[in-house]
């Protein structure tokens, strides 16, 4: 399972892609509206919820993913420090 930290037309492309390849992904936007902009599908699960750097290494622990992307917008610094840090 890959997760996505998306926020940019761009990360939505590249979930699509995934998925069209084939891979499970789950996809975490900061906002409901980001989640939103996401189709239902059998291997897409949508997490729409700002975390805080602990919220984010339970919510990493719990689904244990094999690959983390981070394609949120570019100046969404606080969020690339928590990905590292956790």
């Amino acid at each position: 399972m890959i997760l996505v930290f998306s926020g940019t037309q761009d990360g939505r492309e590249l979930v699509y892609r995934l998925l069209e390849k084939g891979y499970k992904v789950t996809v975490s936007t900061a906002t409901e509206y980001g989640g939103s902009l996401y189709s239902p599908t059998e291997n897409l699960h949508i997490y729409s919820h700002r975390l805080n750097k602990f919220e984010m290494i339970d919510f990493i622990k719990d689904i244990n993913p094999s690959i983390i992307i981070d394609a949120s917008h570019p100046y969404a610094t606080e969020l690339k420090t928590t990905i590292i840090d956790s």
